[in-house]
């Protein structure tokens, strides 16, 4: 009986449990296991930083060629604001020609037929309140006077 004992002690030291228990020898396997877990994680962290100087140097390229594009827009948009510039400089002398009073009376008088005025009317109000009344009226047109007057001229 001894020798069955015997034998299933031996079988069972070799059964997947006791295998998987037992320590493993091998350390030149796991020093090759480390040193390309090393050389796995210095390939992926050269990677992740080659693929974000990428992006950032990417995002930099379409900040500067957006700003390019802003200073062209300002040059064109600064000369168009000189141009209007000068165009409402035009527009205020040519307003000041055709809005001088000298010139207005000439064209009135030559055009239209038109003197100057010689009669000016006079209105005078009497402001009186009626005596029955509790509230006074405030206005009340008596008389038109003519009077014959002359406006200095304007030359």
């Amino acid at each position: 009986m001894r020798s069955t004992s015997l034998a299933k002690t031996e079988i069972q030291k070799y059964t997947y449990q006791a295998v998987k228990e037992q320590p493993k020898e091998r350390p030149a396997a796991g020093r090759r296991n480390r040193a390309l877990n090393t050389y796995r994680a210095l390939f992926l962290t050269v990677l992740f930083s080659c693929l974000t100087l990428v992006v950032i140097g990417t995002a930099l390229v379409s900040v500067y060629a957006s700003i390019s594009n802003m200073e062209i827009q300002r040059g064109a948009l600064l000369k168009k604001i000189e141009e209007e510039k000068q165009i409402l400089q035009q527009r205020k002398v040519e307003f000041s020609k055709l809005s001088d009073p000298i010139r207005i009376k000439n064209l009135a008088s030559k055009r239209l037929g038109m003197v100057e005025a010689t009669e000016v009317v006079f209105i005078e109000l009497n402001i009186k309140p009626k005596e029955k009344e509790e509230k006074p009226v405030l206005s009340k047109a008596t008389q038109l006077y003519y009077t014959k007057s002359t406006i200095p001229s304007m030359r």
